[in-house]
């Protein structure tokens, strides 16, 4: 199971972008180096996650998603997915991300 970004945008449009398991485990291995990724580290679990990112923390947010990207193999699929979340959420200006998992 992965998570669910719910997205609400300036102008009160709405979206909703999964994140797959996979990409989940790949982003939040043993081996991440949580030190520069505060926000991000608040949906490692998905059991337990449900955050609500507002303004600067929305913008945090990407910016740690932005980061992982640098950390995942170049070919991967898992890329190519997180790329494409990354893209959603770029695009639009954001009021608030609430990430949901179980």
């Amino acid at each position: 199971m992965g998570l669910d970004f719910y997205v609400m945008t300036a102008d009160r449009g709405k979206i909703h972008i999964s994140m797959s398991e996979g990409l989940h485990l790949n982003i939040f291995t043993n081996g991440t180096q949580w030190i520069n990724l505060k926000t991000l580290r608040k949906i490692r679990d998905y059991y337990k996650t449900d955050e609500l990112f507002k303004g600067k923390d929305a913008n945090f947010l990407i910016a740690d998603l932005i980061a992982m990207s640098g950390r995942l193999p170049s070919d991967s699929e898992k890329l190519s997915e997180l790329n494409e979340l990354i893209g959603t959420l770029s695009k639009e200006k954001i009021s608030w991300i609430r990430v949901a998992g179980d």
